[in-house]
């Protein structure tokens, strides 16, 4: 499933950067196909994204294994999707949309329905968000329909 979902999020991606810098990129872009987690820090220096990475680091494919893109918004002004850099601007939208101030640490799990499932500002427990999103009804869905070897239905209740 993640090898199919590659090319939609390379086309929602593709469709930010095409539509210019003022427009941004916007997570509804991703609905019905990926569970955004979105990591808000002051820098990239920041030793809670330094100990996240290396948490992410040691998940392996997890994040991916759930449907999950990783949406980082560092300072004022840097954003990337996957690694990828966002159109410039990003960073402010995100900000602006998630009501996260520039000095904050924050992350923020977006289901695909487009709702968010987890803000949290004082622990970023990998180990916690993939159990949060393993409880939901659309992954518990989506595993099973993996299990019998057909195409996951997509969105998060």
């Amino acid at each position: 499933m993640a090898a199919r979902l590659r090319p939609a999020i390379a086309l929602a991606l593709a469709a930010a950067l095409l539509a210019g810098p003022a427009a941004g990129f916007d997570p509804a872009d991703l609905r019905w196909q990926s569970r955004p987690l979105i990591l808000f820090a002051p820098s990239a220096e920041d030793p809670t994204v330094t100990a996240f990475r290396a948490g992410l680091s040691a998940a392996g494919p997890g994040l991916h294994e759930r449907d999950m893109v990783l949406v980082e918004v560092l300072g004022a002004d840097r954003a990337s999707l996957d690694g990828g850099s966002l159109p410039e601007g990003t960073a402010a939208d995100l900000r602006r949309r998630y009501q996260v101030r520039v000095e904050t640490a924050m992350l923020i799990l977006v289901g695909k329905d487009g709702a968010e499932k987890l803000r949290d500002s004082e622990r970023w427990d990998l180990d916690a968000v993939f159990a949060l999103v393993d409880r939901m009804p659309m992954r518990r869905q989506e595993q099973r329909e993996r299990a019998l070897g057909s195409s996951p239905t997509t969105g998060d209740r």
